[in-house]
């Protein structure tokens, strides 16, 4: 377990960082037909300055999930990282500093499936470069690595939703979302309501 926290630690210090991760998000009004969703009640992602601000992003709209008082937009702008990538043991620390549960663990599709239908607080990691694909295949893109927080998963197992800005989601494939998560080495944070969550004010 040691070697897999170091290894997503060194991982995310030399490729963190992210600016539109992906190219289209969705109103939950207008999520695909289909089997219907488990989805994640209540998370609120604020606006982030910075071409690096979604480790901040996901942890503020994170911590507000668990905690009503707390204000993610001023969360967000308080979080240090807008110019640089936050790394797991970043969002770790700090989300433990702040009174809340927090934990690491190198996820499964399983994991998100059953974490959805529990209604959990999770954060991911995944590579969220904008590919081109042709008919011969993809044009590899430099690897870009985004923190979201999941939104909500596909009866189905279709697909995975990724909460973004403006009660929207990404809505990603499943073997998609897979691939790109695999560089992230499958990083998970689970975030509960711990003794103290509410360290911020929504007074700034």
């Amino acid at each position: 377990m040691r070697q897999t926290l170091a290894a997503i630690a060194m991982l995310a210090l030399a490729c963190s960082g992210c600016s539109s991760p992906l190219l289209s998000s969705t109103p939950e009004s207008r999520l695909p037909d289909g089997a219907g969703y488990d989805l994640v009640a209540g998370v609120t992602v604020p606006e982030v300055r910075g071409v690096a601000g979604c480790g901040a992003q996901a942890l503020a709209a994170a911590l507000a999930r668990e905690d009503a008082a707390v204000d993610p937009t001023a969360l967000a702008e308080e979080l240090p990282w807008h110019d640089i990538g936050a790394t797991p043991v970043d969002l770790l620390l700090e989300a433990r500093r702040r009174g809340a549960d927090a934990s690491i663990h190198h996820g499964s599709w399983d994991d998100l499936v059953a974490g959805a239908h529990r209604g959990e607080t999770m954060l991911v990691m995944f590579d969220g470069a904008v590919e081109v694909r042709t008919f011969t295949g993809r044009i590899p893109a430099a690897r870009n690595l985004h923190w979201s927080v999941l939104g909500g998963v596909a009866h189905d197992g279709s697909t995975v939703l990724l909460a973004t800005t403006r009660r929207r989601y990404h809505v990603v494939d499943r073997e998609d979302f897979l691939r790109r998560w695999e560089p992230a080495s499958n990083c998970l944070i689970r975030i509960g309501q711990g003794t103290a969550a509410s360290t911020t004010s929504s007074a700034h």
